[in-house]
């Protein structure tokens, strides 16, 4: 009998815990687009990003923390000297300390602000679409505003105290002479691509401006006539433009492209070793800030920030890595290896706080298609091209190959023990089939010529496969290959499936059919799910699992008949692999993200309230104590962080301070006499 399982997208109760609670492993500090860098010393710098986040390092880039979270959305940040201002829709900060600290600015009728400008020590101007304002006395006041009448500013740059250029929106270089009053047109939009990303002057009479896929434009006489420069050979955007004098300048862009000029844009050479290509412009490098010719930090898409130190011959990334993270796999609690779609390979040992870059399976000519592994340090890897399986047993330090079909891709892996394992590759021919080792990857016996594209062997003769081929079935051996049968005799077009145990099985087919069998599929409990597109599902046990679209993971504790929604990444990354370690699940997706949360805290959450206490917490925010006011007697309060990690606990009392803790977001957890719990969300101001 079919049950409707019921997808419960926003929870009266829980719903927060969709939002926030996920805790980002990597990349750190940010993972969000940063659209400018700069620094206002040798050693402070900031970079903003479009999630309203403030970025600082006082070491020169060695060290990168979220410095604040803005108000609303910033699109510019420059400094003169000790004065700095950021800039955006309807907001100004200002900071006269090389920017320790900021405070706000009131100009009326600031909407759509976009560009600084610094004239001199006491004159600055900031400028946004329709309207310019100057200041006289650095910043602190904007007496004097003018309209910019009929056009639709991008961006804007003076060269001095009157004369200004400006991009628009609709694809025309203007200038003014007269501090804003009045502009010309010096060039138009040729094609449909208009949108201006970059125009820099690196002096009064000589500026670039950058446009659609490698369009650049330069100017010799102060904005009055333009000319095409050579960069568009490249054919990539470039996104954000700098120059140290008039003939050394930079550009990045597109695809992560890093190029220089050394002859004022006549000739462009690119200075990063590769393009890197990937989803949903992965890649693309928006702000650039180079110290001299040789030392440099460029900041982009997901969070991505490279330092070079040496012109741009070896770029380090901040973070272990930004590429797509598709498979994780965890051997103890705290022991996990992750793998990256362009042949990275890292580690942890201390459950993802820290990743070490190890060695990539070297597959001959090709990628690893899987690994797995059997403890911390013996693991193994299959290859897309040439049939090998390689072994590690130094936790992937070095690896050795061992043939099992030549010019074939292996598609699944499956060890039981460290001597015993199972391969399947090649396709339905009498190269392709099942294969399988007694001796470590040693020697490989071909056991069928059935083809799987996932296994799962629980010891030397059970094991679980599903057919590598459009509607592929799920099937059991046990006779160790020799013979399979269908285990989930249903029609397929798609299926995803998770076994944690020789009996307990839990299957999705066909996007809205999930199956659970508790006996190694003799017998099955069917209910019905929405159409979501899930992708992925992992289990704990018989009761307890998760399923996640690509933006979306739901939890059920009843087997698969209801789900929760426990989170939402808001489509700001795509997921593409879920795991369990330890206490805590694990999400991987595109530019090198892990995040996690813990289980022990999910569950806590999820308990049923006392309604009888009407429990009221405040203040909220606050930034001392947090005072619990209840009709019933409340036995313990914990207070939480983000990643469900208990920080302290009181007993007895109806308050818990939290004045030692940084600012941001914190769960109180109340524990009643009767054992009910009930979480609630504070803020630390």
């Amino acid at each position: 009998m079919k049950k409707t399982i019921n997808l419960l997208l926003v929870l009266a109760s829980n719903f927060f815990l969709s939002q926030n609670n996920f805790t980002r492993l990597t990349p750190k500090p940010a993972d969000a687009k940063a659209i400018k860098i700069t620094f206002s010393n040798s050693n402070s710098g900031f970079i903003i990003n479009n999630n309203k986040e403030l970025l600082s390092t006082n070491d020169k880039g060695v060290t990168w923390n979220l410095k604040q979270t803005l108000n609303f959305a910033p699109v510019d940040i420059k400094f003169r000297n000790n004065v700095g201002f950021i800039v955006g829709d309807n907001a100004v900060l200002r900071s006269e300390d090389y920017g320790a600290t900021w405070t706000p600015v009131n100009i009326v009728g600031g909407a759509s602000l976009n560009s600084i400008n610094f004239i001199n020590d006491d004159v600055v101007y900031i400028s946004g679409q329709t309207k310019i304002f100057k200041s006289s006395d650095k910043g602190l006041t904007f007496p004097v505003n003018t309209t910019m009448n009929g056009m639709s500013a991008a961006i804007t740059v003076f060269t001095n105290a009157d004369t200004a250029i400006a991009t628009t929106s609709d694809g025309r270089i203007q200038k003014t002479v007269d501090g804003g009053n009045t502009w010309v047109t010096t060039a138009s939009a040729t094609s449909f691509n208009v949108q201006y990303s970059s125009l820099v002057f690196p002096s009064q009479n000589v500026g670039f401006v950058s446009k659609g896929s490698g369009d650049m434009l330069k100017t010799t006489d102060g904005g009055q006539t333009w000319t095409p420069l050579s960069f568009n050979s490249f054919h990539y955007a470039a996104y954000g433009m700098q120059f140290l004098d008039e003939n050394n300048g930079f550009a990045v862009g597109q695809n992560g492209i890093i190029s220089k000029t050394t002859n004022g844009g006549d000739s462009w050479q690119q200075i990063n070793a590769i393009l890197m290509f990937g989803s949903d412009s992965d890649y693309d490098l928006n702000g650039l800030y180079f110290f001299d010719s040789q030392t440099a930090i460029c900041t982009g898409n997901n969070g991505r920030t490279i330092k070079t130190q040496n012109g741009g011959a070896t770029w380090m990334d901040y973070a272990p890595t930004y590429d797509l993270i598709n498979e994780i796999h965890f051997t103890t609690p705290n022991t996990a290896y992750f793998r990256t779609s362009k042949a990275g390979f890292f580690k942890t040992s201390d459950a993802g706080n820290s990743w070490q870059k190890v060695q990539f399976p070297p597959h001959q000519g090709s990628l690893s298609n899987g690994f797995t592994f059997i403890n911390d340090n013996v693991g193994y890897s299959i290859g897309t091209v040439q049939g090998s399986v390689l072994k590690t047993e130094d936790g992937a330090q070095t690896w050795s190959s061992s043939s099992v079909i030549q010019n074939n891709p292996l598609h699944s892996v499956s060890f039981a023990s460290e001597n015993v394992g199972y391969v399947s590759g090649g396709y339905s021919n009498s190269n392709g089939g099942l294969f399988k080792t007694t001796n470590g990857s040693t020697t490989w016996q071909k056991v069928s010529d059935m083809v799987f594209g996932k296994l799962n062997f629980f010891n030397a003769n059970l094991g679980y496969g599903l057919k590598y081929e459009y509607q592929g079935q799920l099937y059991k051996t046990l006779d160790g290959g020799a013979t399979w049968n269908v285990c989930l005799n249903v029609p397929v077009t798609s299926m995803i499936y998770d076994i944690i145990n020789e009996n307990q099985i839990f299957a999705l087919v066909n996007n809205t059919n999930f199956y659970r069998s508790l006996d190694g599929g003799a017998t099955w409990n069917q209910s019905q799910v929405p159409n979501l597109h899930f992708g992925k599902i992992k289990f704990i046990d018989q009761n307890i699992g998760y399923m996640a679209t690509d933006t979306w993971v739901f939890k059920t504790t009843d087997g698969g008949v209801n789900w929760n929604m426990i989170y939402d990444n808001d489509s700001r990354f795509k997921i593409f692999n879920m795991e369990v370690g330890g206490d805590y699940l694990y999400l991987t997706g595109n530019g090198g993200r892990v995040y996690k949360y813990s289980l022990e805290f999910l569950s806590a959450s999820e308990a049923i309230v006392n309604k009888k206490a009407n429990v009221q917490i405040y203040p909220n925010p606050t930034s001392d104590y947090v005072h619990v006011d209840s009709k019933v007697k409340v036995k313990e309060i914990r207070l939480i962080d983000i990643s469900g990690k208990m920080l302290k606990s009181v007993k007895d009392t109806s308050q818990i301070s939290i004045a030692e803790y940084q600012s941001g977001m914190y769960f109180v957890e109340i524990v009643f006499n009767d054992n009910t719990k009930q979480v609630n969300k504070i803020i630390r101001k």
